[in-house]
């Protein structure tokens, strides 16, 4: 039997479905993600997602749903009032990984992003999640359906840094901007490599 996998747009009615799919996520799957020793979803996490503009951020996601199940969630943040570029982040449940459903979240999220007119991304990622760079990897290869974002890498601290900038950015004399990680990234990289 075959499941169908929708994409759409985060609705406030997903915040309910994540929270019921908890299990469906590992503590490492949760860890990679959150870059700590996280076996549940972060308090502080799910009350962003509740209200963002609380928290001073402006959020975009994309969820992937099986039989009405969340399956996967991906989203770009970034501070409202920051000329820092916005932040991407994936996540899928362990049962669903290396099927596809990141790669559909990452192309519809990038094109929600860049209707919004969002020109620069950061990214993230623990230098073993290899399902993270296979994921860019394959994003930026796909010449059927190429998605219009130049992408730079660099390894710092543990972590895989991805920039991605809109290519008519590139073209219209925009530079990438120097990469920058946040100090907590940085102490949760050292304390999850040691």
């Amino acid at each position: 039997m075959v499941t169908e996998i929708q994409t759409r747009p985060w609705t406030d009615e997903d915040l309910r479905r994540l929270r019921d799919a908890e299990p469906s996520f590992s503590a490492e799957t949760l860890s990679s993600r959150f870059l700590t020793g996280s076996i549940r979803w972060p308090a502080s996490y799910l009350a962003s997602l509740g209200s963002p503009e609380s928290w001073g951020t402006t959020r975009l996601g994309q969820v992937a749903l099986a039989d009405g199940d969340l399956v996967g969630v991906a989203e770009c943040t970034w501070l409202t009032d920051s000329p820092r570029p916005a932040e991407l982040s994936i996540l899928v449940a362990d049962t669903w990984q290396r099927r596809g459903i990141g790669r559909l979240l990452a192309t519809s999220l990038l094109s929600q992003c860049e209707a919004a007119g969002i020109t620069h991304i950061e990214a993230v990622a623990q230098t073993a999640n290899t399902g993270c760079l296979a994921l860019v990897r394959s994003i930026i290869s796909d010449t059927d359906a190429p998605t219009g974002w130049n992408v730079r890498s660099r390894l710092s601290d543990g972590l895989r840094q991805f920039q991605l900038v809109r290519q008519e950015s590139v073209a219209a004399g925009d530079i990438l901007t120097p990469f920058h990680v946040p100090v907590n990234l940085r102490a949760a990289a050292a304390s999850t490599s040691t």
